[in-house]
């Protein structure tokens, strides 16, 4: 059971839900550069909210304050490290700092990480490994936060 303060949803449901939905902002990068951009976020508390920010014209940011600090993580479109970008409205959505994390485990073993914000602000991370010669995937689903 997925549970957010308005919905209540099966896995099955919430995956469905949010592959029907439209998708305002997309980014297909390097994990080993979404690993760094995560680093930078690594000391802050578990209930620590994170903004990620997409924009049509400029790229995605990542964005905390707690009390007494403050870390912003800006990834222009010209970065290297982009594979794909695309936002179609500027959007941004809050997540706890623990759900990210767990969604960023797969970056250790990825090359590649798709991460996409629907227009209700909800977060797929999809992580892409290599296994020999096979690939695989490891998807995380995320409700924004509700405050």
């Amino acid at each position: 059971m997925v549970q957010d303060d308005l919905n209540d949803f099966t896995q099955g449901d919430f995956e469905r839900s949010f592959e029907s939905s439209i998708v305002a902002g997309r980014v297909i990068i390097q994990s080993n550069a979404l690993l760094e951009v995560a680093n930078e976020f690594s000391d802050l508390p578990p209930a620590a909210s994170i903004e990620i920010k997409m924009y049509p014209d400029k790229a995605f940011q990542l964005r905390a304050e707690t009390d007494g600090s403050s870390c912003e993580i800006d990834v222009d479109k010209s970065s290297p490290a982009l594979i794909e970008y695309e936002a179609s409205t500027e959007i941004a959505s809050t997540f706890q700092w623990s759900l990210l994390q767990h969604s960023f485990q797969g970056l250790h073993f990825a090359s590649e990480s798709f991460v996409r914000l629907n227009a209700e602000g909800y977060c797929s991370i999809q992580h892409m490994a290599l296994l020999g010669s096979k690939r695989a995937f490891i998807d995380a689903l995320l409700c924004p936060d509700a405050t």
